[in-house]
């Protein structure tokens, strides 16, 4: 939308300069990345200035509009910035070039989010940064309070360049209206002028030819007095690029001149500003009518579009003189390049052969040693086969004498195997015998393991006795150790009674066995075997019953010392007295007058 309330820059007729507006200091913004915009009226050379941020560190896009035509290093516009411009315009029912000869245009609030995506995007990245497009001046007051740390490069060119610039960029509605160009120049730069007295701490401008004049001097502006981080500026100037006709440019600027003095004006305020010193072309003359003048802008314009069109057929003619040039050529470079490669195959090939030569070479070679080495390998296996031969032979007549050996062997192996049945029938009946002789061996164990047994039952019951007598002795001094000595007396009396009575007995026992031996001589031997066995059992018995009566005496020297216990002494005696009668029966000895006991009548 239009807003017709917009204020030129020109001084009011009385020649009162407008009130400077106030504008707030802005907060700190240290924390987001430089960025910077680049604002000019379409064919200012904004292109040519933003090539040369592009190449010292500030990045202007991803997406770049290319070369085109008036542009042939190419445009340095982001196409995020240059679609939404574009957008604006139309939903504001204006062209989307953004050639606009007067009035305000507000920024669409339905536009306004997508600024801000492409304006954080830009800070995201964390990167100085920056954007250049001509229709950036129609919405400057947007951009300033959407991108408040941007630092803005205002770019001008004098009117009558511009001007020339778009009618030989054929554009059409300046061809129409040739005094559209001038009056579009005229509102754009009023715009630029009026922002930059505004917000003088963040605007430089520059005219065109500063900038090409000396770049670095306006790099080292935006350094220290921006605090832009940046490189030095790269040398991409070229004067052929900004193209029209150096000698007509003094009748251009008088045309101007007389036709809109107030564009003239506005120059001269724009230089001012920007302290510049570019030369101004000449001679200076002013067209005395303004049809005339009207007249001559369309003649300027119509003559500029023929130099384009002239220039096009030219440039055509030349491109096409340089396609048919450069398809020859390319086919020249194609023959060429087919010779070399039919070349490179017959090279190939005669490589290949040769190598198949050096191969063929070396395989005969390698055949003819081969066949050297088979030759003396032949004479070798022939060398060979007469010492086998002659090994035969003798292995023949070794085999001869081996036979006649085995013969033998096998002679010796049946007299040995003879011999060897003779000692197996020995060994057989040896073994019989010694099984026999074990089996004798054995039953002589077995008796004599049984008399040991008879043995050890014997010791073991005169072990039993002895303990026994020991044991009632020792019984018999604990229960009568206190009677004292008179029948301690009494008792070895006693004691000593019986055992003369035991020997007396066995005494008498023995000379009546001593007597019935010589009487009968040889009695029966089984007979005689049982009389030694109690003879034997008898020996025993007084040999015990003389252990007991030392007990008595050795008692009898020791009051303290156990006696033996009465019934251990009585047990032997029944035991004696049944050994004797068998011995009686056996013998057929009388039996002896029993003695008295002391006490009886």
């Amino acid at each position: 939308m239009v807003d017709e309330s917009f204020r030129s820059c020109r001084p009011s007729p009385s020649g009162v300069e407008p009130p400077a507006i106030a504008v707030a200091s802005p907060r700190s913004l240290h924390w987001l990345p430089p960025a910077l915009a680049i604002a000019g009226m379409h064919r200012s050379g904004t292109s040519y200035v933003a090539s040369l941020f592009d190449g010292a560190g500030i990045k202007l896009g991803e997406r770049q509009l290319g070369v085109g035509h008036g542009n042939a290093r190419g445009h340095f516009e982001d196409l995020d910035f240059l679609e939404l411009h574009q957008r604006a315009l139309r939903s504001c029912g204006f062209h989307g070039d953004g050639i606009v000869p007067e009035g305000r245009i507000t920024f669409p609030m339905g536009l306004e989010a997508r600024a801000g995506e492409i304006v954080a995007a830009r800070r995201a990245a964390g990167l100085p940064w920056g954007w250049k497009d001509p229709r950036t001046l129609l919405f400057l007051d947007f951009w300033a309070d959407q991108v408040p740390e941007a630092t803005w490069l205002m770019v001008f060119r004098s009117p009558w360049e511009v001007a020339d610039s778009l009618y030989r960029r054929l554009d059409e509605a300046c061809i129409t209206d040739p005094l559209l160009a001038l009056r579009a120049w005229e509102h754009a730069n009023r715009i630029l002028l009026d922002f930059a007295r505004r917000r003088p701490e963040r605007c430089l401008v520059r005219e065109l030819g500063q900038v090409i004049a000396d770049p670095a001097g306006t790099f080292a502006v935006l350094r220290e007095r921006f605090g832009l981080p940046l490189a030095d500026p790269p040398p991409r100037f070229e004067a052929e690029l900004l193209g029209g006709d150096a000698a007509a440019r003094g009748a251009q600027a008088s045309i101007v001149r007389a036709l809109l003095p107030e564009v003239d004006a506005l120059y001269g305020e724009l230089r001012d500003v920007a302290e510049s010193r570019v030369p101004l072309p000449t001679p200076w003359r002013a067209t005395a009518e303004p049809v005339a003048a009207v007249a001559a802008v369309a003649t300027w314009a119509r003559a500029s579009r023929e130099r384009t069109i002239a220039a096009t057929a030219h440039e055509q003619a030349v491109g096409a003189a340089r396609t048919a040039a450069e398809c020859l050529l390319a086919e020249e470079q194609a023959r060429s390049a087919e010779s070399e490669r039919l070349l490179a195959e017959e090279r190939a090939r005669t490589a290949d052969s040769e190598r198949q030569l050096a191969g063929e070479r070396a395989r005969s070679a390698d055949s003819e040693r081969q066949l050297a080495e088979e030759r003396a390998r032949s004479a070798d296996s022939e060398r060979q086969l007469a010492e086998e031969r002659a090994r035969s032979a003798d292995s023949e007549r070794q085999l001869a004498e081996e036979r006649a050996r085995s013969a033998e062997s096998e002679r010796q192996l049946a007299e040995e195997r003879a011999r060897i049945a003779d000692s197996q029938r020995q060994l057989a009946e040896e073994r019989a015998r010694s099984a026999e002789s074990e089996r004798q061996l054995a039953e002589e164990r077995a008796r004599s393991a049984e008399s040991e047994r008879q043995l050890a039952e014997e010791q073991a019951l005169a072990a039993t006795v002895i303990f026994a007598v020991r044991a009632e002795g020792q019984s018999l001094l604990t229960a009568e150790h206190d009677a004292g000595e008179r029948r301690l007396v009494a008792e070895r009396e006693a004691w000593e009674l019986e055992l003369a009575a035991a020997r007396a007995e066995t005494a008498a026992v023995q000379s009546g066995l001593d007597v019935n031996l010589r009487l009968f001589g040889e009695r029966d031997a089984e007979q005689v075997a049982t009389i030694g066995r109690h003879l034997a059992e008898i020996e025993s018995l007084v040999a015990e019953i003389n252990r007991l009566k030392q007990s008595i005496e050795d008692s009898a020297a020791e009051p303290l010392m156990p006696l033996p216990k009465p019934r251990t002494l009585a047990k032997l005696r029944r035991e004696a007295s049944r050994v004797v009668r068998q011995l009686r029966d056996t013998a057929g000895v009388p039996p002896l007058q029993k003695r008295p006991t002391r006490g009886s009548p």
